[in-house]
């Protein structure tokens, strides 16, 4: 992951001098699908939940063709699951993050149309989590899981030209790559949490101006 982060920067900062480069600021929010790949998995039936994310959009292209996308985000995670246990048969996993994907963008010019690929490391940084127990009641254990969440991002997205604003909408898969179990295991039946999403995200921007 590091020898990925410094091949993005050294393309990113190697090209930017030799071209025009923009800043685009903007803001950005959608639905979140989550889910976890909990290990050991045989006593949990995983189902995905549906969350939201919003936050600050800025895109800093190198040229037209290679840029940089960083979205810090206020992001839920979390998922639904029936327990194989006599005194819990469902929890609710719930977790808040401030997420901060640092992504390579890869743009396609197509005139008004600008498709794009995304790509790289995202950093979430845990703000609270909980799960229901057998009574319903929601439980704190933001000292059984980790602060730190890092993940693979890999999206792709579609951006609206018009004269002064451009409008977005972006599809990313979150791979998460950092055990997040930080106990002996939540309930003493869990040894490894990993997070994964899908998000749908759309969003506005407005060009700051170039060099």
């Amino acid at each position: 992951m590091k020898k990925l982060s410094i091949v993005i920067a050294f393309v990113f900062l190697s090209m930017s001098h030799k071209a025009t480069s923009q800043v685009d600021l903007g803001i950005i929010g959608g639905i979140n699908s989550s889910s976890l790949q909990i290990e050991p998995s045989g006593d949990f039936d995983v189902e995905g939940r549906t969350t939201f994310g919003v936050g600050l959009f800025l895109n800093l292209q190198a040229n037209d063709f290679i840029g940089l996308q960083v979205t810090p985000m206020f992001m839920q995670k979390g998922a639904n699951a029936k327990i194989d246990f006599d005194f819990i048969d469902y929890t609710e996993y719930k977790a808040d993050y401030l997420e901060i994907p640092i992504l390579a963008r890869l743009n396609f010019d197509a005139g008004m149309l600008k498709p794009y690929l995304l790509a790289g490391p995202s950093l979430g940084f845990q703000l609270n989590s909980s799960y229901l127990d057998g009574d319903g009641e929601e439980v704190d254990i933001s000292d059984e899981t980790k602060n730190l969440d890092l993940s693979l991002v890999l999206g792709g997205g579609l951006e609206i030209e018009l004269e002064s604003i451009s409008l977005f909408g972006q599809l990313t898969y979150n791979h998460g790559l950092s055990n997040i179990d930080n106990s002996d295991g939540i309930l003493d039946f869990t040894d490894e949490i990993y997070t994964r999403s899908i998000g749908f995200y759309a969003g506005v921007s407005v060009p700051l101006g170039s060099e």
